[in-house]
């Protein structure tokens, strides 16, 4: 696991906490979205916020997830199939 302390005093940003979809936003009928209210980040430095998924496992359509970057300060969006 990254360290959280050393991590907080780079960036401030070392879990998730609390982690909403803002009003007026939709997700389509055949996804389903995951928040990651409280996730701790990774040994890499991974932290997810949010995954975006087909509602049917076997689906091929494509598979997001929302991580936090904290060199760049941002939050990246990752696609796979």
């Amino acid at each position: 696991m990254a360290n959280q302390h050393s991590v907080a005093r780079r960036d401030g940003v070392f879990k998730t906490n609390n982690v909403v979809v803002e009003a007026g936003w939709l997700v389509a009928s055949d996804y389903e979205l995951t928040l990651n209210a409280h996730q701790q980040i990774g040994a890499t430095g991974l932290l997810k916020v949010f995954q975006l998924a087909p509602s049917d496992p076997a689906s091929s359509s494509l598979r997001f997830v929302g991580r936090w970057d904290e060199a760049d300060n941002v939050l990246d969006i990752d696609a796979r199939a």
